[in-house]
């Protein structure tokens, strides 16, 4: 991860130059944060999540309603929330407001608004009814440039269902729109949506989840209208699938189909070192009206294209989190050796490519197998080489076995990993990528 320092240090250089600091109050130190629960499903694994992790933020934005107007019919898709998990956290509560495209007019008490206000005071009502105090009601509504005037309307509606608090979602490319300061104007607050899930044009495509020059001058940008705001910043991925020339064919997310016969699949991902230096510079020096940072969206143990829970932690203390990959032996019984790999880091890693040296007295070892995708490459007058051929992402806390050896009388093994080549975070690219060692430390653990 060395060549991305150099490279984001250079860019952070670039954005200084470009665009100067909002001249106007500045703040420091510790921000809190906040976290969403964007899943539409509260399945036994969200839950756990939100009683395990929900009360470690300063605030859970949970989705509770969809609103879509397609088809010039208007259709409303209540989540199903778990009230008591929510309340049990013991933090304030967010309930957003998901909005589809809408090509209709804004005006004065329209119907469009009129369900805006109904979906925000139905949300409220159950809340009160299960004991849970809502702090805001989020509008998320990702309004063409031209729609930002009337958009305010839609706030105004909210604002009418009750006293919650009425926040947005804002885009860095509102910021120069007319229309955009009345709309701030007209909220409690908004949140700045520095990270997006773009289309790639091809297989080859530079592109970042994070692109931190262009986040950090959107921050500058938005503190000129002094309405407070706080920074989304992202913890996803996602596999963009490419047919056999190189063009995009679709984003994937969880739990969906593999690709099909000719299809190539590259990772888009949030790169946690990138996003570890955006919290240390921010805790440092950002303006005072940037109040804080809310993450999308909080780790559920189910969801592999998520951060795991240990490197949000890290990254949220701003700290780089590594991997810690290291082989455990295990001696169920007498000449038995089973052998398998954890990762007691922050980081997950790929062992796609990795080697694992077992050293050990060749003359008793009686016999041997490697569970796929492991195999034995090698073997010497002073012990077996394992190969992975796609073992894949190691994720925090993960174990997964490589396979045994069986010895004649009871023989101590000594083992040596090497990592031929290891992917940990982001290499720059938006692929997940990295060099031998950047990143992992590799340890014998007997």
């Amino acid at each position: 991860m060395r060549i991305v320092a150099v490279m984001l240090l250079g860019m952070a250089g670039v954005w200084e130059a470009r665009v100067a600091p909002w001249p106007g109050d500045r703040g420091a130190g510790g921000m809190g944060g906040d976290v969403y629960v964007w899943q539409r499903a509260w399945n036994g694994a969200v839950r756990e999540a939100v009683a395990g992790h929900g009360g470690t933020f300063g605030r859970v934005v949970a989705l509770g309603a969809e609103v879509d107007f397609a088809g010039g019919r208007t259709r409303v898709t209540r989540i199903e929330l778990s009230w008591g998990d929510l309340r049990r956290i013991g933090r304030p509560v967010g309930l957003a407001v998901r909005i589809g495209p809408y090509r209709g007019k804004f005006e004065a008490d329209d119907p469009a608004g009129r369900m805006i206000e109904s979906v925000a005071r139905s949300l409220l009502s159950d809340a009160a009814k299960n004991g849970v105090a809502v702090a805001e009601i989020q509008l998320d509504f990702d309004a063409a440039e031209s729609q930002l005037r009337g958009y305010r309307r839609w706030v105004e509606a909210a604002r009418r269902a009750g006293p919650a608090a009425v926040t947005i979602t804002a885009l860095p490319s509102w910021l120069d729109a007319p229309g955009c300061g009345e709309l701030l104007a007209a909220t409690d607050g908004f949140v700045l949506q520095v990270h997006s899930f773009s289309r790639p044009r091809g297989i080859g495509e530079d592109f970042r989840i994070f692109d931190p020059p262009a986040a950090f001058g959107a921050v500058e940008k938005a503190a000129r209208f002094g309405v407070p705001f706080r920074v989304a910043l992202p913890t996803y991925g996602y596999d963009a699938v490419f047919g056999a020339d190189g063009r995009f064919v679709a984003a994937r997310g969880e739990r969906t189909a593999p690709p099909r016969a000719g299809e190539r699949v590259r990772r888009y991902a949030a790169d946690p070192v990138a996003l570890a230096r955006a919290v240390r510079n921010w805790t440092h020096d950002r303006p005072a009206e940037m109040k804080g940072i809310i993450w999308y969206r909080l780790p559920v143990a189910s969801d592999r294209l998520n951060w795991p829970w240990e490197t949000l932690a890290a990254v949220r203390e701003g700290r780089t989190p590594r991997a810690d990959v290291g082989v455990e032996i295990a001696r169920s019984r007498r000449g038995l050796v089973e052998l398998g790999l954890v990762n007691r880091g922050e980081a997950s890693a790929d062992m796609a490519r990795a080697r694992v040296a077992v050293r050990c007295d060749m003359s008793r070892l009686l016999a041997g197998d490697a569970l796929a995708p492991w195999g034995f490459v090698d073997r010497t007058s002073g012990g077996v080489i394992l190969q992975s051929s796609g073992a894949g992402e190691l994720r925090p806390g993960d174990r997964r076995a490589m396979g045994w050896l069986r010895f004649a009388g009871d023989t101590e093994v000594a083992v040596d990993v090497e990592i031929l080549e290891n992917h940990v975070g982001d290499d720059g690219d938006g692929a997940v990528g990295g060099g031998a060692g950047d990143g992992v430390l590799l340890h014998q653990s007997q």
